[in-house]
């Protein structure tokens, strides 16, 4: 595991004379830019602004002080560890950032904490009054990401819809057993009439690639299609089928997808 020194990043950002977006993109998306080696800078940015990565017009230099005084490093260091060996994981980068204390379009908002998972690297943002066992989940929600991202779908980027449902679902079913937290919002969490949404917006959609402009709204809603409806289904999916299963609840990671829907 690399768990890049982005508390220095940080350091390097708060000398400068203008907090701004530009400022950023120097001091923390610039050194990092050698992971996405497609990608631009302002895409790199953007992206991560998109998951929760603090924006310079909501963080004062209070904010991230306090970020700075935290030990998370050894907490995420530890755990990913202890994941690694048990789920018999590959290593991973891994970069720790403040939150946008201001995001609300994050759904781990409420705890202060948000991840963003690929294939060779995990992202966490969080602040100063994160608690360890929300780190611990969002940590194995990201990580069963990258697993399942790396040793079944092998780096593709154009993965199904069908893939990110049972690839949130499992996500959501390890941190509900192993950590007893949900990663959903406690308002859709219910089970009532997904039968119904499911047969109206997912399953005609079912193999439409990630890149094609109806996937997040699938997975995220949008009206008229329920909030989160992605999320639920993938966790109803997978809840449903592990149940049935004489497994441990990480072996969920190396599932293939359509036994997901055969069973179900």
């Amino acid at each position: 595991m690399t768990l890049f020194k982005t508390d220095q990043l940080i350091h390097n950002y708060l000398k400068a004379e203008q907090l701004n977006l530009s400022t950023q993109q120097k001091e923390l998306i610039e050194p990092i830019r050698a992971y996405f080696p497609d990608w631009t800078c302002r895409d790199i940015q953007t992206t991560l602004l998109k998951h929760g990565l603090f924006n310079p017009a909501n963080s004062t230099q209070i904010i991230l002080k306090k970020w700075l005084d935290q030990d998370y490093r050894t907490i995420v260091e530890s755990h990913f560890n202890d994941l690694q060996k048990e789920w018999s994981g590959p290593d991973l980068s891994i970069f720790l950032f403040p939150i946008d204390v201001l995001k609300q379009n994050t759904h781990e908002f409420d705890q202060h904490i948000s991840g963003l998972g690929f294939s060779d690297k995990i992202f966490l943002f969080c602040d100063w009054q994160t608690s360890k066992k929300w780190l611990y989940a969002t940590l194995a929600h990201e990580y069963s990401h990258s697993i399942r991202l790396q040793k079944l779908h092998g780096n593709d980027p154009n993965i199904r819809l069908k893939d990110t449902l049972i690839l949130e679902g499992i996500a959501e079913c390890i941190t509900r057993k192993l950590y007893d937290i949900s990663l959903l919002p406690k308002s859709v969490q219910v089970n009532d009439e997904l039968k119904g949404a499911f047969e109206k917006w997912i399953k005609p959609h079912l193999d439409i690639s990630i890149n094609h402009p109806l996937h997040h709204h699938l997975i995220y809603g949008i009206d008229p299609i329920p909030k989160y409806l992605g999320y639920s289904i993938g966790a109803y999916l997978v809840g449903q089928w592990f149940a049935t299963q004489q497994i441990k609840v990480n072996e969920l990671i190396y599932i293939p997808t359509d036994d997901f829907f055969e069973q179900s």
